[in-house]
């Protein structure tokens, strides 16, 4: 005997169908529409009505650290919303995002502090996690030596992020721990206690800091399109479905990264691709920093072209190119904060008065 379910067709009827009929595979093509119920705690977003074009939305409870900052945020430039994955800083003056890292001291009153222990923060995870980028540039380093398909495979894969000399040197995987033979190219971030840094000491392996930063899923791959073919949402779009990944402390920002740091309504919305304006937003190097280097690497990768493969990098007037991966660009790591910081009472965001990790 046949076991039969019940189903509704396009025309409305509801009718009968075999289970066995389906499951023998005899060309019964049925639509699933999944059905849940949500628990009595949550809230509707206020002002949605349920329309269609405005569909009721539900309210999503703030971690603890993004009401803080909330508070410090007077001019508002903390998003509203989730934006790309995250609560962003957006804006152009005035946003109070700096954070020192690695100090419990003020480390915005002179130059030789705020180049080794300044941070901007790039935004706030749903689960609290607050994502750092370095104010200034550590140098220019080359993302890979090897840039040739010949080289690198026919598809690029053996020079991809995680295979990069970049990759390795800022998250302190080029010399083994202890390893007095250890030559050649040098980490320049994180670094063992053997080849440690006095500049970055704290960061070096054992480091209360060091156990700060998260291990964090980064995602990486190519957009195999020129940049004029983006705006924010669409280079998210492209960026946050990354097949592939690599759990590590230190990444650079992606290119939603750096767009997002300007308000959607204050862009060069005309030609996106560009986004002219970014250049005043407050994540561009020449906003507020004392960094020297002009252009820097991002995370992302444009592809092969011809035989060259190329990464994507802000250039000083503002606008996102592309390069081949060999050539010194400048550096700004990017990392996210575990979830149990706590920043000291009052401290304010400001250039003169950052937040202070305790």
């Amino acid at each position: 005997t046949a076991s039969l379910a019940w189903n509704v067709q396009l025309d409305g009827k509801v009718t009968s169908t075999s289970l066995e009929a389906y499951t023998w595979g005899q060309g019964l093509d049925f639509i699933v529409r999944p059905v849940f119920y949500l628990t009595t705690g949550i809230t509707l977003k206020e002002g949605t009505t349920g329309d269609k074009n405005n569909p009721y939305r539900i309210e999503m409870p703030e971690p603890d650290i993004l009401k803080e900052l909330r508070k410090n945020d007077t001019a508002s430039f903390i998003s509203d919303e989730l934006v790309g994955g995250m609560y962003r800083y957006q804006g152009t003056d005035g946003v109070n995002n700096w954070i020192c890292f690695g100090t419990t001291s003020n480390c915005g009153t002179n130059d030789e502090d705020i180049d080794k222990y300044m941070y901007r923060i790039i935004g706030i995870t749903p689960e609290g996690e607050l994502a750092l980028i370095k104010e200034t540039g550590l140098d220019y380093y080359s993302m890979n030596k090897n840039y040739k398909t010949t080289d690198c495979g026919t598809d690029g894969s053996q020079c991809s992020w995680p295979n990069s000399l970049l990759f390795k040197r800022l998250n302190g995987l080029l010399c083994a721990f202890g390893d007095l033979k250890c030559t050649g190219d040098t980490n320049i971030f994180v670094k063992d206690s053997i080849y440690n840094s006095a500049k970055y000491k704290y960061l070096n392996e054992g480091s209360i800091w060091l156990d700060k930063i998260s291990n964090h899923i980064w995602k990486y791959g190519d957009t195999n399109k020129k940049n004029g073919n983006y705006n924010g949402d669409t280079i998210y779009a492209i960026e946050s479905q990354f097949s592939d990944s690599v759990e590590a402390k230190i990444g650079l920002q992606y290119i939603h990264d750096y767009y997002y740091a300007y308000k959607t309504s204050e862009s060069d919305v005309g030609n996106p691709g560009s986004y002219k304006n970014a250049k005043n937003a407050w994540i561009h190097l020449s906003k507020d920093g004392i960094s020297k280097i002009t252009w820097e690497w991002l995370i992302s990768r444009y592809g092969i072209s011809g035989s060259d493969i190329r990464a994507y990098t802000i250039l000083s007037p503002g606008t996102v190119g592309d390069s081949t991966i060999n050539l010194g660009g400048g550096v700004r790591p990017v990392f996210y904060l575990t979830t149990d910081i706590t920043l000291k009472k009052g401290t304010t965001g400001e250039k003169t008065n950052p937040y202070i990790i305790e």
